[in-house]
Parts: structure tokens; C-alpha cells; sequence
């Protein structure tokens, strides 16, 4: 567990998705990081290889590391265990140790053969949290609707950009307001943070609410409006 906050932490990585801050964010951050790794330890859960959770490559070698664990356990067992205490014959402990471990490689090296190719490096990718954050926005590919998802991430995910989503969210305001597309939601605006937002809009909004801006940390997509694209090497959110 040391090993996988260490590496978390030594890639920038530590903090986890959910738009929450300060102290609170980083108590949500250290409960989700240790209940995803204690969970994936024990079942393999495929979905937490996502860049936002444990991380591509990480799930792999953490799917090697419980393997190796249950041939260290075996060893240990019986090296501190007296004689005659045995529930079953070391022996036969190894054999069930070598079947188990052999066939969990078996079946995700057939797995990683059926599934389709330009997902095989969700296995191995050294993408974070942190790069699809920035790749859902800065992406001259992505719609305004999927590159708007940014502020659904924790910010410290994406503070080197803040100064492009502020002026990005600046040049197009008017446009949105005109068009009001579905995913422009008084919801969605209330999720934006206050510098983000046009000063006239702060002002208004502000305004609207007696004197203080009416804020939201959760975000409801309009059922209407259709699922975003797929980034690369990410399953959808």
C-alpha cells in the first residue's frame, strides 16, 4: 500500500478525480485511493485499471504483485508453523498456490488476445488522471460538450491550464447563451468555479442570489444530451 501512494504521489497522481478540495479533498483522495487498491487486491476488478482510479499499468503489476503474494504467504506459513499444525500438507498448498495463480495468468493473457486492439494498452498505458483531464480539453478534436467535462475533474488535476479553461470559457459565453446548448445548464454553471466565469456573469449571477453566488459540487447531465466521445486508452466515466 506504501508502494502505490508512493508512486501516486511521486507522479502527481495522488489526488483523485472528484471535484472536492482543501483538507476534505485530500481525506476523500487518501479513502478512495486505499479502497480502490484494497478492493482490486482481492478481485481483479478490470475497471479500476482507468487512469483515474489505480491506473493502467499499475493494475497490472498489482495483478503480478497478489500472485506473488500467495507463493510468499505459502512460504511463510509453513517456515513459522508448528509441526503437525498444518490444515493441509504444504505440499498440496503449493500445488493449489501454482493452479490458482497459473490459471488467473491464463485467462487475462486470453483476455488481452480477444479484446480488441487499441484498448490492449489500458493494461499498460503510463497515462494519469491528470492527462485525461487536460487531453478531454485541450484536444482541438473534442466538442465545447466534452471539453465543458473539465470542471468535473478535481482542480489540482488540471491547475496548469486554468488560465486556458478561464479564457476559453470567456470567448465563448456569449455564443452559449445564444445557442444554449443542452449541456449549458444553470447545474453545470453553478459547478464552475467564480474565477472561471465572465466577470459580468459573477456579477450577475451574484446579483441573482442576494449577494452570494449560489454554488454546486454536483454535476447532472441533461438525459438528452448524448454520452461524450471516448478518450483515447480511458473507458467512459
Amino acid at each position: 500500500m506504501a508502494l502505490y501512494l508512493a508512486q501516486k504521489a511521486i507522479r502527481n497522481d495522488l489526488w483523485y478525480w472528484v471535484p472536492i478540495n482543501g483538507a476534505a479533498g485530500m481525506a476523500v483522495s487518501l479513502l478512495a485511493r486505499l479502497l480502490v487498491k484494497v478492493i482490486t487486491d482481492y478481485t481483479g476488478v478490470v475497471h479500476f485499471r482507468n487512469q483515474c482510479e489505480m491506473g493502467p499499468h499499475y493494475w497490472t503489476i498489482n495483478m503480478f504483485m497478489a500472485i506473488a503474494a500467495a507463493f510468499v504467504s505459502v512460504k511463510v506459513n509453513y517456515s513459522t508453523i508448528e509441526e503437525g499444525g498444518e490444515a493441509i500438507a504444504e505440499e498440496t498448498a503449493w500445488t493449489l498456490a501454482s493452479a490458482l495463480g497459473g490459471a488467473w495468468v491464463a485467462v487475462f493473457l486470453v483476455f488481452l488476445y480477444l479484446v480488441k486492439r487499441k484498448y490492449r494498452a489500458t493494461f499498460y498505458s503510463l497515462q494519469t488522471g491528470k492527462d485525461i483531464a487536460m487531453t478531454r480539453f485541450i484536444s482541438e478534436d473534442n466538442s465545447d460538450e466534452v471539453k465543458s467535462t473539465i470542471v468535473e475533474f478535481n482542480r489540482h488535476l488540471w491547475l496548469s491550464t486554468r488560465s486556458k479553461v478561464r479564457e476559453w470559457f470567456s470567448e465563448n459565453w456569449e455564443r452559449w447563451e445564444e445557442e444554449k446548448p443542452l449541456w449549458f445548464t444553470q447545474l453545470y454553471i453553478s459547478c464552475a468555479d467564480d474565477d472561471l466565469l465572465p466577470p459580468h456573469v459573477l456579477e450577475r449571477q451574484k446579483l441573482a442570489g442576494g449577494g452570494e453566488r449560489h454554488r454546486s459540487s454536483l454535476i447532472r447531465r441533461d438525459s438528452r444530451v448524448a454520452p461524450a466521445p471516448e478518450p483515447q486508452l480511458i473507458s467512459v466515466y
